[in-house]
């Protein structure tokens, strides 16, 4: 496998980020264009096997101050997290690459449920490796996905009575929901963005 190929091509980049487990837009190359306009240097890293096909990636953000550079990877880095020989190897790249580049600390987001046995595999992992749970964790801890097929009235019977409630006062606010286009997704962009 090849170690430490940065990627100069949105496309290829893009591409190969579809070929893992688990694809996410933080890891994507628009995320490291837009957090490079607020300050941040994205190197894009991918390993690859003997045929070239994608095994691993981390966009990792860097900051540098002070001649030391901070760097994170959200939601990355991408891999399949239950080949833990792969794991191995990435972090030891991550942290060699990390050295190399004088950096303060390393963070990373890998994307898994800690509530599993393989994420109890991989916490166990990072642990070995002297990795250490973050005090402030920047992206949400879990994310759920709902959906949304169902008429409106089994929908709330689901929720919390509280969470009907948030979702009544929303409504009385002047709240509205729609089925929003494709040329509207800038709009939800920004506001994430914000």
């Amino acid at each position: 496998m090849e170690i430490r190929v940065e990627v100069a091509d949105a496309n290829v980049w893009d591409a190969a980020l579809l070929q893992l487990p688990a694809p996410h837009v933080l890891q994507s190359w628009a995320w490291g264009a837009f957090k490079a306009r607020h300050g941040w240097e994205a190197t894009p890293l991918l390993w690859r096997d003997a045929e070239q096909t994608p095994r691993a990636a981390a966009l990792l953000l860097q900051r540098r101050s002070g001649g030391r550079a901070l760097l994170y990877t959200p939601k990355g880095p991408l891999l399949d997290w239950t080949d833990m020989a792969l794991a191995e190897r990435v972090l030891a790249d991550l942290a060699t690459y990390a050295r190399d580049h004088a950096a303060l600390l390393l963070k990373i987001d890998p994307d898994v449920r800690s509530d599993t046995s393989a994420g109890a595999a991989v916490m166990a992992l990072l642990q070995r490796r002297g990795w250490r749970r973050a005090f402030e964790q920047v992206q949400f801890k879990n994310t759920m996905c709902l959906d949304l097929t169902p008429e409106l009235d089994t929908l709330m019977a689901g929720m919390k009575s509280k969470w009907r409630y948030n979702v009544r006062l929303a409504v009385r606010r002047g709240v509205n929901v729609r089925e929003a286009e494709v040329a509207e997704l800038p709009v939800l962009y920004e506001m994430y963005a914000e």
